[in-house]
């Protein structure tokens, strides 16, 4: 039924859902190993770290895990160490001074970040940048059950478009009306 439809009659007019999409990404490679879609996206990151990490602790062996501010807590730098990587989470209030800082593992990350190793996250914010410029920046999907296949399918497109780029293939086959369609 159309919206104009629904709206004459009084109806239930369905709104799009929104969905947040967080990724891992082996910086290397800049392939995304894994990814959690959530419906709601006003809900802190921190919600999505653990499981992510899970997720990437499936497929490989992590040594250092990469993530911004908002990502920082004393139970996602206890987990990091669970599993044996190396936390990379810069601290977010930089201005409190350590002993008011919350937590041992984030104390040690206030006195001795290494942020040379972490200028490496910017790799991420490229993926995250290079899948919009091929795929787009949306999702046409309504309910959130699709969005959230249509998000997994943009991963599993930019890996195979990463992957050809690796591998040094030729993308003259493709015809430019392709992208016009």
């Amino acid at each position: 039924m159309s919206y104009h439809y629904l709206w004459r009659i009084k109806g239930r007019i369905r709104h799009r859902e929104h969905v947040k999409h967080s990724i891992a990404v082996d910086v290397d490679r800049q392939a995304i190993i894994a990814a959690i879609d959530r419906s709601n996206p006003y809900a802190a990151d921190t919600k999505d770290f653990i499981p992510l990490v899970k997720k990437v602790a499936s497929v490989v062996t992590p040594c250092k895990i990469l993530a911004d501010r908002g990502y920082d807590s004393e139970k996602n730098n206890e987990f990091c160490y669970r599993i044996g990587a190396k936390p990379l989470i810069p601290i977010r209030n930089a201005n409190v001074p350590v002993w008011k800082t919350h937590g041992m593992h984030r104390k040690e990350a206030k006195r001795r970040f290494d942020w040379k190793s972490y200028d490496k996250r910017s790799l991420v914010e490229t993926v995250n940048s290079v899948e919009k410029r091929l795929e787009g920046s949306y999702v046409s999907s309504r309910n959130g059950w699709m969005q959230k296949k249509e998000l997994r399918l943009m991963d599993i497109v930019y890996n195979i478009h990463r992957h050809m780029v690796i591998s040094g293939h030729d993308f003259s086959f493709i015809d430019e009306d392709f992208y016009t369609a």
